[in-house]
């Protein structure tokens, strides 16, 4: 078993062949965690995202028969999640304040704006 490595060691080793698809991704999700792409949680998102759709691809070439929902339906609803945790786990290391003062509409803009790069 390989030992565990940090967050910014992990984005170092993403594709190099397509740095600004993984720069754009890190910073949709950033926008939507409110927080500098640099921050970890953009960039682990962006990893957890990047490897959900290239499972969900994955599924539905070797299960091709299986009853599968809309594809669209499933990234959107996938994301939404991942992008939930995150932001709730960002949202407990901001203060009390920061939390109050979010703006939602700015959120889900961004979530929008990422699912149709996605597509």
């Amino acid at each position: 078993m390989t030992a565990p490595i940090s967050v910014a060691a992990a984005a170092t080793r993403m594709p190099r062949s397509a740095p600004a698809t993984k720069d754009r991704l890190v910073e949709a999700i950033a926008a939507c965690l409110r927080r500098p792409p640099g921050d970890a949680a953009p960039i682990q998102t962006a990893m957890l995202v990047w490897q959900q759709l290239h499972g969900l691809v994955s599924l539905r070439i070797s299960r091709p028969l299986f009853p599968w929902p809309p594809l669209a339906d499933t990234v959107t609803d996938a994301v939404d999640r991942l992008l939930a945790g995150a932001h709730a786990d960002a949202d407990d290391h901001q203060p009390p304040r920061a939390r109050a003062d979010t703006d939602d509409q700015q959120a889900a803009e961004a979530s929008a704006d990422l699912g149709t790069q996605v597509q």
